[in-house]
């Protein structure tokens, strides 16, 4: 008797789950659906999302070149669709943005050999703010370079292995670069990074 008590109580806590469910889906489905339609105006009336898109037609053009403003909403298959900005289709009065006018600054490029317990550059200097990349070539032995202040860390590799690291020299002062395979380091396979203001 108790066993067919709880399965009438399981099956009860299922569909209440499953109406749930179901209640939530189909208000959330008319929620999305009346979002689209009416766009609060800043006076707190809703009103049709086509009397406020602005579609680029100002009080000083009108969307005909006559000066005039219409206060319709537009009607069609164009009504409410604002085409953003763009290179083909700037803002009126403004210039197309390329992402050549962001200026980055140039990767300073040093080429470093690793041999067995030394780098062939024991010094670089970069200025802050730099874009640093260092190649390594492994020639001989088994290698990697790693700057810890900077993040900066090669692939292990070895004889003949050419790897590479990129990084943002943002801090001043002078960093030790170092190999970190076995005890290379105490092994005096050590160079400096030199970052000035």
């Amino acid at each position: 008797m108790t066993t067919l008590k709880n399965k009438n109580g399981f099956s009860a806590l299922i569909g209440i789950v499953i109406a749930a469910i179901v209640l939530l889906g189909a208000a959330g489905f008319y929620f999305m659906g009346r979002g689209s339609e009416e766009v609060p105006s800043p006076t707190g009336e809703n009103s049709p999302a086509t009397d406020i898109i602005d579609k680029g037609q100002g009080p000083d053009t009108g969307g005909d070149g006559s000066g005039s403003e219409s206060a319709e909403p537009q009607e069609g298959a164009d009504a409410g669709i604002v085409n953003p900005p763009t290179a083909a289709n700037p803002t009126p009065g403004s210039r197309p943005v390329s992402i050549t006018d962001v200026e980055e600054p140039p990767v300073e490029t040093f080429h470093v050999t690793a041999k067995n317990f030394s780098f062939s550059l024991a010094e670089i200097r970069v200025r802050k703010g730099s874009r640093v990349k260092i190649n390594l070539n492994v020639a001989e032995g088994f290698h990697d370079l790693v700057l810890d202040e900077f993040n900066a860390r090669t692939m292990r590799g070895g004889e003949g292995t050419h790897t590479s690291v990129e990084f943002v020299a943002d801090k001043a002062g002078t960093f030790e670069y170092y190999c970190s395979v076995g005890n290379h380091r105490q092994m005096g396979m050590v160079g400096k990074l030199i970052v000035e203001e």
